[in-house]
C-alpha cells in the first residue's frame, strides 16, 4: 500500500523495487491491458509480477509470510478488475 495507493493506485514519486533503479510508479488501473510489466518489460504476466513483488517485499521486510497459489490468483483477479 505504499506504491499503488488507492484511489488512483499509483504513487507521485519514484520507487526502487530492485529492478534497475528508481522509476515512476504507474497506475494499476487497466493493468491487465498494459503488459509486459515493469519499466523494462521483464515480466510477461501479472502472475510473474505479483510473485516478484511479493518476494521483494518479503526479503525487504525480512518476513516469513507466504503467498499461496490461491492468494496469488485472488490478487491477480483483483488487479484485472481495476
Amino acid at each position: 500500500m505504499t506504491c499503488h495507493v488507492p484511489a488512483s493506485y499509483d504513487k507521485k514519486g519514484p520507487e526502487d523495487v530492485g529492478s534497475g533503479g528508481p522509476f515512476k510508479v504507474p497506475s494499476l488501473r487497466n493493468v491487465s491491458k498494459t503488459g509486459p510489466y515493469f519499466h523494462d518489460g521483464r515480466f510477461k504476466s501479472l502472475d510473474e509480477a505479483v510473485t516478484f513483488m511479493f518476494d521483494f517485499y518479503k526479503k525487504k521486510n525480512d518476513s516469513k509470510d507466504t503467498l499461496s497459489d490461491a492468494e496469488k490468483r485472488d490478487i491477480v483477479a483483483f488487479l484485472r478488475t481495476l
